[in-house]
C-alpha cells in the first residue's frame, strides 16, 4: 500500500469490502510515442480524473505487478509484467529502442472500483531500467533513483560554474 493512500483505500486493504476492489493503473509515456497509453488491470475501461485534473480513459488490458517493498535500501522497483495479448506492447518498446539513453516513464495508480472519482493513493513516478520480451510477455523493472545514496548537493561547484572558487 502506498503511503498517503486514502482512509478508504486503507480500509480495502485492511478488510477487502465486498463489491469494492483495488483498480491497478499504470500510465506508460515515452518521446517516441505517438500518445500517452493508460492501462488499467480491471475487467473495464473507466474514465477518471488525474491529479492534475486531465480526465483519460484507462484501457483494461492484462498485466501484473509486485509492488516496491517499502525500506531503508533507498531504491524501489517495480516490477511489471504485461501480456502479450496484444502486439502494441511489442511494438512500444521496439518504438522506444529507437532511443535507448531515454527510458519508458510509468506512473502507478489506484483507485477504487466505487470510487473512480480520483486516484486513491499519490502517482508513483518511476522509470523501466530494463525490458525482457518473450513470445507471452514484456517484462519490465521500473525504479527511480537511489535518493538514499545520491551525493548532496546534487550539483558539482567547479571553476567554470564559479568563478570564485578559483585562487
Amino acid at each position: 500500500m502506498a503511503t498517503g493512500a486514502s482512509p478508504a483505500l486503507q480500509r480495502n486493504y485492511a478488510s477487502a469490502p465486498g463489491g469494492q476492489d483495488i483498480w491497478r493503473t499504470l500510465e506508460l509515456s515515452h518521446s517516441t510515442w505517438s500518445q500517452v497509453y493508460y492501462l488499467t488491470n480491471a475487467a473495464q475501461a473507466f474514465t477518471a480524473t488525474l491529479d492534475g485534473g486531465l480526465v483519460v480513459t484507462f484501457q483494461a488490458y492484462p498485466f501484473q505487478l509486485v509492488l516496491p517493498t517499502v525500506d531503508g535500501a533507498g531504491k524501489q522497483e517495480l516490477q511489471v509484467t504485461l501480456t502479450n495479448a496484444d502486439p502494441l506492447v511489442r511494438q512500444l518498446v521496439e518504438t522506444a529502442h529507437t532511443k535507448p539513453t531515454e527510458r519508458i516513464q510509468a506512473v502507478y495508480r489506484e483507485f477504487l472500483s466505487d470510487a473512480v472519482d480520483a486516484p486513491q493513493s499519490p502517482p508513483l513516478r518511476l522509470s523501466f531500467d530494463s525490458l525482457v520480451i518473450t513470445q507471452e510477455a514484456v517484462t519490465g523493472v521500473a525504479n527511480r533513483s537511489d535518493v538514499l545514496n545520491r551525493r548532496f548537493p546534487a550539483i558539482w561547484y567547479d571553476v567554470q560554474h564559479f568563478p570564485g572558487l578559483d585562487r
